[in-house]
């Protein structure tokens, strides 16, 4: 039957009765029918390691979960090994020794999963840590962000790059200076522009460039963020 075999020292069997092994990857109900009763592969974000000889009054063959909230990769079942157990994309792999410890893992997986607080991301499938986007302002929207894309720099900030090791590290733009209207998604370089002549702003964070004293959108509402506006006329 699928998922059975003899055992290892056997040979020359003629009878399928002789299959009453259970095969890593696979589970098997309790009594089984030798010969007969096949056994079941190990679902999605289960395991079971080494063959497992039973008889026709053994306990059931279970398979284990990979607890921890960790899982395997899609669509993978007759998981063979804890190490199969990998994080779900938007958490990081934590070792036993975190401070934080949110589920138990199965027996024998090492570590389990936590979700990725802001600023921090993970694309998953792995047992690594949360990645951080970099240093400074620069953000996430929510917890459990899975790509390096969903990183970004708030409007109104510019940033830089740290010359040891390029993190990027983004910034409120200081005054006479202004930022790109809004956020800017992606580890990329944004630049704070600086106001043109006879031109300041009149607080920190600027996101786009004004015209005059009182500049208006187009629907009538006042630009909310600060903005470059013409320096009054010396009297």
């Amino acid at each position: 039957p699928e998922g059975m075999t003899t055992p290892a020292d056997a040979s020359g069997m003629e009878n399928a009765t002789s299959c009453s092994v259970v095969l890593p990857g696979y589970s098997l109900v309790a009594n089984p029918q030798l010969g007969h009763t096949a056994a079941q592969e190990c679902p999605q974000d289960h395991y079971r390691s080494g063959e497992a000889p039973v008889t026709a009054t053994s306990a059931a063959t279970p398979c284990l979960p990979c607890g921890g909230g960790m899982v395997t990769l899609p669509n993978v079942t007759r998981a063979t090994r804890p190490d199969a157990c990998l994080t779900p994309p938007g958490y990081g792999w934590v070792a036993p020794s975190g401070s934080r410890r949110l589920q138990a893992a199965a027996p024998g997986v090492a570590g389990y999963a936590e979700i990725c607080p802001r600023g921090y991301y993970n694309p998953g499938f792995n047992r690594e840590p949360c990645i951080k986007c970099g240093n400074g302002t620069v953000t996430t929207d929510a917890a459990g962000s899975a790509r390096e894309d969903q990183c970004y720099t708030p409007a109104g900030h510019g940033t830089r790059r740290e010359p040891a090791t390029n993190t990027l590290e983004a910034f409120v733009c200081p005054l006479n200076t202004y930022g790109r209207a809004t956020n800017t998604y992606g580890l990329v370089d944004v630049e704070c522009t600086k106001c043109s002549d006879n031109t300041h702003t009149s607080q920190v964070g600027g996101s786009t460039v004004g015209g005059g004293a009182f500049p208006f959108l187009s629907a009538g509402r006042r630009l909310a963020r600060p903005f470059c506006h013409f320096l009054p006329p010396l009297l």
